[in-house]
C-alpha cells in the first residue's frame, strides 16, 4: 500500500468514526431529553422532566422512597410509620 492510498483509507476511517460518533452523541442527547410516560390503570402521565415532588401514599412506598435515597414531601400516616417502623427514619422534613 503507498502513502497516498494509506492517506485516503485514513481519511475515510476517520470520516466513518466522525459520523458513528455524531450519530452516538445525537442518539445520547435524545434519549437525555425525552419526555417520562407513566401508564397505570388510569391512563398515561406526560411529564417533560422527571417529578421533583413525589406524595407516599402508603407505608410500603415510603419505605422503598426512602430506602432509595429519595424523600417524599408526604406519606400517608407519617406518626404510625415512626412509631412501626425503626428503620429506614423518616426526615423530619416530611
Amino acid at each position: 500500500m503507498n502513502l497516498k492510498n494509506n492517506n485516503r483509507w485514513c481519511f475515510r476511517n476517520f470520516a466513518w468514526l466522525q459520523i458513528c460518533t455524531c450519530f452516538l452523541v445525537l442518539l445520547a442527547t435524545q434519549a437525555a431529553f425525552a419526555e417520562i410516560q407513566i401508564t397505570d390503570s388510569h391512563g398515561k402521565y406526560r411529564f417533560a422532566e422527571p417529578p421533583k415532588r413525589v406524595v407516599a401514599l402508603n407505608w410500603a412506598l415510603a419505605e422503598q422512597m426512602l430506602e432509595l435515597g429519595e424523600t417524599p414531601v408526604g406519606m400517608a400516616d407519617i406518626e404510625g410509620f415512626r412509631k412501626h417502623a425503626l428503620k429506614p427514619v423518616v426526615p423530619e422534613t416530611v
